[in-house]
């Protein structure tokens, strides 16, 4: 059996079309976390009242359903609360601790995270009970050597609120070969459409 140019033609484009209308498979595809924290009630210079925790945790697969508090490795992250920024390429895992609880879904309901710097800042945000009782809100501090001022007072350098922020799940972002999978498909979906519109021309002309 052989096929002619038309033929091959069609093939490819159906192939490609069957890539551009897959789904993208969460397996492979970032799991972006959003968070969004309430403005400070109580902050000390360099924060202010106006100042508030926002940042990404980006995880290599979705989250495990039903966890309880449970250790996790994010792939990145990054918390911002004014001028004080922790990223996953800046912070000291020796000071610092990453707890989920999901529910049945693989939302995130409770966490408890820390993400230090070790002597130069930290972000904390908490929602969740803990052995002493409630603890919900973020937290903030800033390290002594701060815009490298030798006469900053780091027990000034504190911001907080006692209201819990919100995470958010952004849509999964897919590998650059699957954006180029889907490019593909609609390459030929595109063709398709001109080779019609074209023997659609001819045959009238």
């Amino acid at each position: 059996m052989t096929f002619g140019l038309k033929g091959i033609v069609y093939v490819t484009a159906a192939f490609a079309l069957a890539f551009a209308l897959a789904p993208v498979d969460s397996a492979r595809a970032d799991v972006v976390w959003n968070y969004q924290g309430a403005s400070f009630s109580n902050a000390h210079d360099p924060f202010t009242t106006s100042n508030k925790v926002t940042g990404t945790l980006t995880f290599a697969t979705p989250l495990a359903a039903n966890l309880n508090l449970a250790d996790e490795s994010a792939a990145t992250f990054s918390f911002t609360a004014g001028p004080e920024t922790v990223t996953s390429s800046t912070f000291n895992p020796s000071f610092s601790r990453l707890k989920i609880s999901t529910d049945a879904a693989g939302n995130i309901t409770a966490w408890d995270i820390d993400v230090a710097i070790g002597g130069g800042g930290d972000i904390r945000l908490e929602n969740f009970n803990s052995i002493i009782g409630p603890n919900i809100g973020d937290q903030v501090t800033v390290g002594a050597n701060f815009h490298g001022d030798a006469n900053f007072n780091p027990q000034e350098a504190f911001a907080k609120n006692l209201v819990a922020g919100q995470f958010t799940l952004t849509a999964a972002v897919p590998e650059p070969s699957t954006w180029a999978m889907m490019i593909l498909g609609f390459a030929g979906v595109g063709f398709m459409a001109y080779r019609r519109k074209s023997k659609g021309t001819l045959a009238t002309a």
